[in-house]
């Protein structure tokens, strides 16, 4: 919760109390997406791509990425070489799934982790420990 927030939200909403997880773009639209819930009182995790907790602002909480089996990164995961390469370098040894990078988001989403500030959590099967 941002207790410096004063102005009301889009319509004069108030999201004081809430969490609230911002998927997509971090930059742009995403941004300007979490700085208004941010405004409105929210506690504002966003799902983007930044390698660094230091990229966001104090009160948010974000995930990085690893290569996921997405409709996106078919071209490495349907390429058996370039996917074999990629293997290599994850120690988990295995791309990641959608349901992994949903357990971080219900995490972040969830009361579990109200003290957890400005972290960026790698979900990418140990790549970039």
């Amino acid at each position: 919760m941002n207790p410096a927030s004063t102005q009301p939200g889009p319509h004069g909403l108030r999201f004081d109390g809430q969490r609230v997880l911002v998927v997509g773009g971090t930059s742009g639209i995403g941004n300007g997406i979490a700085q208004a819930f941010r405004a409105a009182g929210a506690q504002v995790h966003v799902w983007g791509t930044r390698a660094r907790a230091e990229d966001y602002r104090a009160e948010e909480g974000s995930d990085l990425q690893g290569l996921v089996d997405t409709k996106l990164t078919r071209v490495t995961t349907r390429n058996p070489q370039r996917l074999q390469a990629t293997l290599q370098r994850i120690p988990a040894a295995r791309i990641g799934t959608p349901q992994d990078i949903a357990a971080v988001a219900m995490f972040l989403a969830s009361p579990l982790a109200a003290y957890v500030v400005g972290h960026t959590i790698a979900v990418d099967g140990g790549l970039t420990a």
